[in-house]
């Protein structure tokens, strides 16, 4: 054992406390400080405040009080947080470790090197930030980058809702894992769901998302996307004229939502619902379906078409065509019915022909 110092910091003062290459211990007091005790077995003392701990022996000792603030280790060892009071680990260097949480919610990061995360307890973020990485989440809400088909997900079953993200191409999301984001700024990307619930979330480029079975929620992002529920009742939005929202027969009760500037959309075959969200003057128009399809706060125009539909004009002075279910809401709303219109239904004051 190499004898070392006691260095102590300033209270209520933000301290950058270096040690010896002795076993030294130091002591921040209050105040967002950064102690890194260098050679030796250190023992490293934060106290209130968002302490940050560097370090490099699996000697050293993080000492940190309850409450004391949102603190980080950074470490080029293999490293273990212990306690429930610091929240975050950071790897550094290049060699290969690994890093494990607590029961707390942690930011856990990976070096350049090949990882293993393991969140522990709490809603963890484990992103291994270069290699070929092994991310563990535990229980909780975990949420996971990966930027390499080698990164690999364990999830077990029931230990919560879990979301990836992901910058390449080609990802199919893994068992027990529900949501799916395509990071900003990467490449146009393929990725495909599971037999979960899941939620599937584009970007700027132009994605193809494939969500297989469970009641999906797909969103492309703000490009031309091609987006496919599969089996179960999904839900899309859709904000660009290129958008595809695809099902076969017979897969479920699906609803599109169109956001954005769309002027004109008309419901692919085999979707039953249309929402639109703005009032921007939407011409909306269904299929061979029962279609349910109900405008925003615009002056909209609703047909739908053949099979037996449901219109809903909300806000605005909307035209509504068609020939059976008719749901007013707004006050000059006008209805032309192809046949004999079914039923109508007025909320409101009502101006309009029949």
């Amino acid at each position: 054992m190499a004898t070392g110092q006691l260095i102590t910091g300033s209270d209520n003062v933000n301290d950058s406390l270096t040690g010896t290459t002795g076993d030294d211990t130091l002591r921040g007091l209050s105040g967002n400080d950064t102690l890194n005790g260098g050679a030796g077995a250190d023992s490293l003392e934060g106290g209130l405040g968002d302490d940050v701990y560097i370090v490099d022996q699996t000697g050293d000792k993080v000492v940190e009080a309850a409450g004391g603030g949102l603190d980080r280790v950074e470490s080029a060892v293999t490293w273990t947080l212990a306690g429930t009071e610091v929240e975050n680990l950071s790897l550094t260097g290049t060699a290969v470790i690994n890093g494990t949480g607590n029961g707390a919610a942690n930011s856990l990061l990976g070096n350049a090197a090949n990882n293993r995360l393991e969140g522990g307890g709490g809603d963890d973020y484990l992103d291994g930030r270069g290699g070929v990485d092994t991310l563990v989440g535990g229980t909780g809400g975990d949420w996971y980058v990966l930027d390499s088909s080698t990164d690999s997900i364990t999830e077990n079953l029931g230990e919560g809702g879990d979301t990836v993200e992901v910058t390449f191409d080609n990802y199919t999301l893994g068992a027990n894992l529900e949501y799916l984001y395509l990071i900003q700024g990467s490449a146009a990307v393929t990725a495909s769901g599971n037999g979960l619930d899941n939620e599937l979330v584009g970007n700027e480029k132009n994605n193809i998302l494939l969500a297989g079975g469970g009641n999906d929620f797909l969103d492309g992002g703000s490009g031309e996307d091609i987006m496919n529920g599969g089996i179960g009742d999904d839900s899309y939005v859709v904000n660009s004229v290129g958008d595809l929202a695809q099902e076969n027969a017979n897969e479920g009760l699906d609803t599109v939502t169109l956001i954005g500037s769309l002027a004109n959309y008309t419901l692919a075959a085999n979707v039953e619902n249309l929402n639109t969200i703005g009032a921007n003057g939407f011409r909306l128009a269904g299929n061979v379906l029962d279609n349910k399809i109900t405008s925003g706060s615009g002056a909209d125009t609703l047909a739908g078409l053949a099979g037996h539909d449901a219109l809903a004009g909300a806000g605005g002075n909307d035209l509504l065509i068609g020939d059976d279910v008719v749901t007013v809401r707004a006050r000059a709303d006008l209805m032309a019915g192809i046949g004999a219109i079914m039923e109508v239904r007025v909320e409101g004051v009502l101006i309009g022909t029949v």
